[in-house]
């Protein structure tokens, strides 16, 4: 997935889940800048995330950074396989 011009990303499900998600949401850092990924919303469909780089002023950033997510349901023991979102231009070989 990657970054439209205002910092977010929209990660649309490839399934619809029967019970609550952990999210984590990783950014690619070109050239090593501090970044953060925030989760901004999240709903039966989908959620999304903007990526934030950190420095004297904390703007949103642009269109093209990569961001990696991984989904994980809760179950009441143990935790199902994540469901992995592959990297923007990478074919989803899982399915």
């Amino acid at each position: 997935m990657v970054t439209g011009a205002d910092g977010r990303a929209v990660w649309e499900y490839p399934e619809l889940f029967e019970r609550a998600l952990v999210i984590t949401a990783v950014a690619v850092a070109p050239g090593g800048q501090p970044l953060v990924t925030v989760l901004e919303e999240v709903t039966d469909l989908h959620a999304v995330l903007r990526v934030w780089h950190l420095g004297p002023d904390v703007v949103a950033v642009g269109a093209g950074v990569q961001v990696h997510v991984t989904a994980m349901t809760i179950r009441q023991i143990g935790w199902h396989l994540p469901v992995n979102v592959p990297p923007a231009g990478v074919p989803d070989v899982t399915r």
